[in-house]
């Protein structure tokens, strides 16, 4: 699989996330389009090509073997790119309407759940279906029944991927080497000492766990949604 399949793997993976999300948003109440929440509509994608949009444009350019330290981080912060497009408000809102407060604290520094960036508001919303899963509830009619029970510190294994992306994306923009990195590229499961030759592989296997991470996010979603 050349970085042309596993762009358009990409794309069609985030689309599909964001589709899910909007169909969510609809169960919801919401008045909020597939390109409202992710920025991209499925359609007008295919009609003018996901090669030919200033984002995602740069997701499709050749990865050599030999690609460098410095480069792979600045292609991964190019892959997150498109990630950067949920919007917060309507992800806000649909956590909202699932049962959480805004003014809700959370964590050591006791943030309030409104201060939290849209990737985070997007695994709130898959911690919540992966409650009602194993609850053997759906999402939006049952949230009441188990929203109390929301744990923002849960780990779910779909967000992996997507927040050691954004990890190696702060790495790239600060030009910082530190623990970030090394935690992120064990999540991706990658070892340092193989890319001495360069990170071209590496960088193809960032791509697959976050085309995998963005399907399994969606599925969960739906899978709580029962549809």
């Amino acid at each position: 699989r050349n970085v042309g399949i596993r762009a358009m793997e990409f794309v069609e993976a985030y689309l599909g996330f964001t589709k899910t999300l909007s169909d969510l948003a609809d169960a919801l109440g919401m008045v909020a389009t597939q390109a409202d929440i992710g920025r991209l509509d499925s359609a007008e994608v295919e009609y003018v090509g996901w090669w030919t949009l200033n984002d995602l444009k740069p997701i499709g350019h050749v990865i050599p073997p030999s690609l460098s330290l410095t480069d792979f981080l600045s292609r991964c912060k190019d892959l997150f790119e498109a990630i950067r497009g949920l919007q917060k408000p309507h992800l806000l809102q649909m956590v909202v309407k699932l049962g959480l407060k805004k003014d809700q604290k959370i964590g050591k520094n006791g943030e309030p759940i409104a201060k939290l960036e849209s990737l985070r508001l997007a695994s709130t919303v898959g911690q919540l279906a992966h409650i009602a899963i194993d609850q053997g509830l759906n999402l939006i009619q049952d949230s009441p029944h188990f929203v109390d029970t929301w744990d923002p510190d849960v780990k779910i294994s779909q967000f992996k991927a997507l927040f050691a992306l954004n990890g190696l994306r702060i790495a790239a923009a600060h030009n910082v080497m530190n623990q970030q990195v090394d935690e992120a590229l064990n999540a991706f499961g990658i070892d340092k000492a193989t890319c001495h030759n360069g990170w071209g592989l590496a960088l193809d296997r960032v791509y697959d766990e976050v085309i995998t991470a963005l399907r399994s996010a969606s599925q969960l979603i739906r899978k709580s949604l029962n549809i």
